[in-house]
């Protein structure tokens, strides 16, 4: 359970940065913090996935949504195909 909390704080941290960077004009930190994700979605454990599409992705996509400069900025493949399915799930 200890782990699991860990794994939401580092993504939510992880979350903020990229939003940081976003505003900063940092798009190559900005990228490179996607990647970390990306790679944490494809290899990581259930629980790490999860951290992923529930911590960092809802963060992130709540300020895609309401900054412009974000949009601009491409999603990794399983990043956006778990965007997609929150957006839907949503009905956004």
């Amino acid at each position: 359970m200890m782990h699991n909390r860990t794994n939401y704080r580092r993504m939510n941290h992880l979350a903020e940065l990229t939003k940081q960077y976003v505003l900063k004009g940092n798009f190559k930190r900005v990228n490179d913090c996607l990647a970390i994700a990306e790679h944490q979605l494809r290899t990581g454990t259930a629980e790490m996935r999860n951290a992923v599409i529930n911590g960092f992705l809802f963060s992130y996509s709540c300020f895609m949504e309401m900054n412009r400069t974000a949009l601009n900025i491409p999603l990794p493949e399983l990043l956006e195909k778990e965007y997609v399915k929150q957006v839907n799930a949503f009905g956004v």
